[in-house]
């Protein structure tokens, strides 16, 4: 009795040393680009403008999505972001401007239940400034892929699809703060 007592608490403290019952069941946060950690950003106003022809992405719904997306990893990284909520108290500003918007699809394949896969494209520019004006980061006329899926064949479908805007956030994010998808 003694020996299964023992066992049972030897397990019970080694699942508890491996982080088994705080696993956050998710990736692990990627590390801070060296030149976004280095330079002590703690908040981010976000400012986002569409001058494309089309018009289909929202701008102030583009900018709280990414306030959001940094949001999402501030527990870890310490850097909150504002959708031009507090204008002015923020140590950075990062300006998005989309240049050009597409969508496309291939009628060619069909995936399960008949829908259609999209290929939103999306062409911006970002730049990432301390107040004193330093670029911190910066993307110039830079090229976004968002898969979306959709029963319609109609183009105006898949800007009406939230998670377009979502994605396109997500990525933007990804480029800045942990400079993936490019060198750092």
């Amino acid at each position: 009795m003694l020996k299964r007592k023992l066992l049972t608490l030897a397990c019970a403290v080694g699942i508890l040393a491996s982080g088994a019952c705080f696993n956050t069941w998710g990736p692990p946060t990627p590390p801070l680009a060296p030149r976004i950690k280095s330079s002590g950003v703690h908040s981010i106003d976000v400012e986002v403008a569409n001058l494309s022809q089309s018009q289909h992405i929202d701008p102030s719904t583009l900018a709280r999505l990414v306030a959001e997306s940094v949001n999402a990893y501030s527990r870890d990284t310490k850097v909150k972001a504002h959708a031009r909520s507090n204008a002015g108290t923020e140590d950075t500003v990062l300006t998005i401007t989309i240049l050009d918007e597409s969508a496309a699809h291939d009628p060619s394949r069909v995936l399960p239940s008949n829908m259609l896969p999209w290929s939103i494209d999306v062409s911006l520019s970002a730049t990432l400034k301390q107040k004193d004006g330093q670029v911190l980061w910066q993307e110039k006329e830079d090229h976004y892929r968002v898969p979306s899926w959709s029963k319609a064949v109609d183009t105006t479908y898949p800007w009406k699809d939230p998670s377009v805007s979502y994605s396109l956030s997500f990525d933007v994010i990804r480029r800045m703060l942990f400079a993936e998808l490019q060198g750092s």
